[in-house]
């Protein structure tokens, strides 16, 4: 457990370079037997992978996340899930993103209890600002959004956010418990900033675009117009007096 403890520090110290020689201890961690440790790893994960660099994460970080999120453990489980939004800025290619959010989405299918829905509830707004534009962007022209990882394209952004956190956002927001939803609903801007930037102007709500008015440069899509009809008829108009909350 002290090993799992320390390792991702002992990872960000001594650097990408010195991997070959810690990857076997980083293997056999976030397989042990006993949860703590597992727990630890799971929670660390993210550090590690910020100090290895993009290039390494698919193959040496991403397959022992995957595991965490389906662990055995819950404990494990909500280290692993806490820790998401941090593992995708360090992930920074979409595909390895992709492959993480869908991990995640096989991982919630299976929870039966409550509070890890709860937790992956309040973990969608800091996931989605991960691929929202950033301040100084404009979302409404050009087609490349630049990130502190480098140019990434605005369509491929969207594209993870249609595909595997808008099915993740709508699943929590029908669940059964009322926390879980009132969680999912707290993230309704941030994915809507994600999921159809174009609506937003200089990182507020767009009336205008919302409403088809020329004052907006590009025009919202067809999608983005039915999933914010679709957000209204079921918060806005919902006969549950929490969801109109």
């Amino acid at each position: 457990f002290h090993c799992a403890f320390t390792f991702a520090a002992v990872v960000r110290t001594m650097g990408s370079s010195e991997w070959p020689s810690l990857k076997a201890a980083f293997t056999a961690l976030c397989a042990d037997a006993q949860a703590k440790t597992r727990k630890a790893m799971a929670a660390s994960c993210h550090i590690v992978a910020q100090a290895l660099g993009p290039d390494l994460v698919e193959a040496e970080v991403l397959p022992s996340f995957e595991a965490f999120l389906q662990d055995t453990q819950l404990e494990v489980r909500m280290a692993a899930i806490k820790t998401v939004a941090s593992l995708l800025q360090a992930a920074a290619r979409p595909a390895v993103q992709r492959s993480l959010l869908q991990a995640l989405m096989n991982g919630m299918g299976k929870v039966k209890n409550w509070r890890c829905r709860h937790l992956a509830a309040q973990q969608l707004g800091p996931i989605c600002l991960v691929f929202s534009p950033r301040p100084g962007t404009q979302a409404n022209q050009g087609s490349q959004v630049t990130t502190e990882e480098g140019p990434g394209s605005m369509a491929e952004t969207k594209d993870i956010t249609w595909r595997n956190l808008v099915p993740l956002f709508l699943q929590l927001c029908g669940d059964g418990v009322a926390q879980v939803r009132d969680a999912a609903a707290k993230s309704a801007s941030a994915l809507l900033s994600a999921a159809a930037p174009e609506l937003f102007i200089d990182g507020e709500p767009s009336v205008a675009a919302v409403e088809g008015s020329s004052g907006c440069s590009q025009q919202p899509s067809q999608s983005s117009n039915d999933f914010a009809r679709r957000l209204i008829r079921q918060f806005a108009r919902g006969k549950s007096f929490r969801n109109r909350m």
